[in-house]
């Protein structure tokens, strides 16, 4: 029982940390596409 616990914690922990990880790369990449555009207007 606490193994099968342990292991779905396991499992939300990845989840969560691979999410995380997607929004950091998605606010990265469009904060230096937005730097990239601003440059071209200007």
């Amino acid at each position: 029982m606490n193994f099968i616990y342990t292991k779905g914690k396991e499992q939300r922990y990845k989840c969560h940390r691979i999410q995380f990880l997607l929004k950091h790369v998605l606010v990265q990449s469009w904060r230096f596409f937005f730097y990239f555009l601003w440059n071209k207007l200007l």
